[in-house]
């Protein structure tokens, strides 16, 4: 643990952590109508790509993730602003905000800044948080995603189904989508609870007029059964 730390600090310094854009496609049209920016460290220290799985709990509990994400914040706001510049049209984009950044005092002007810094407008970035977010501090938690939605911000709730998935959170918070985990999807085409788990998450997510997207789906089957539930966004 005390190798990677020590790792990603010189990491960060060194500007070894990357971003990848993974595309969310309409199944049904074929278009692309957003992509999530994704995080990828290739550790010259450690001298291997190093997992999220590996450092993303360390970062979480020796106080980096902070950092890390205000990294990514800067990384993926310079993109979309060469995007903007080359007239590359990408409704949204996707950018995931651990528990910790959100909470963290400043969180909010900081964001801010760098908005105004690239000269974007908050209308093409959506947030993507955990329900951990939410269980650590809702009150806070919700009091400053709404500040953020009030701007222009849309918010997505990353991994439902995962976590304590509370139905109150799906009330109080101001959401714009609502992504399936993974979990859910593999071989949906072979797993009937599953195809009636991600069918309910599907009705109760249009119900409540949010947008609902199904993640880490890989193959032609898994994105078919999802069609039929009716969930097009992958």
């Amino acid at each position: 643990v005390q190798k990677i730390h020590n790792a990603m600090k010189k990491g960060l310094y060194d500007e070894e952590f990357t971003i990848v854009y993974q595309p969310q496609i309409n199944a049904r049209t074929g278009e692309l109508f957003a992509v999530e920016a994704l995080v990828r460290w290739q550790s010259k220290t450690l001298n291997k790509m190093v997992s999220l799985a590996e450092f993303i709990p360390i970062a979480e509990s020796n106080g980096l993730m902070n950092a890390l994400g205000d990294n990514i914040v800067r990384q993926v706001f310079s993109q979309v602003a060469q995007w903007n510049k080359e007239k590359l049209v990408i409704a949204k984009i996707s950018i995931n905000i651990s528990p910790q950044q959100l909470l963290a005092h400043h969180f909010y002007d900081k964001l801010m800044a760098e908005i105004n810094d690239f000269n974007l407008s908050p209308k093409q970035i959506e947030l993507e948080i955990t329900e951990t977010s939410l269980i650590k501090d809702p009150h806070a938690s919700i009091e400053i995603l709404n500040k953020l939605s009030q701007c222009g911000f849309s918010i997505a709730i990353d991994d439902f189904g995962t976590g304590y998935s509370s139905l109150e959170y799906l009330n109080s918070m101001p959401l714009h989508k609502l992504k399936i985990d993974r979990s859910f999807i593999i071989d949906i085409d072979k797993k009937a609870k599953s195809a009636v788990l991600v069918k309910t998450i599907i009705a109760m997510a249009q119900n409540l007029d949010l947008e609902v997207l199904a993640e880490g789906v890989e193959n032609l089957e898994e994105a078919n059964t999802l069609q039929m539930l009716g969930c097009d966004k992958i």
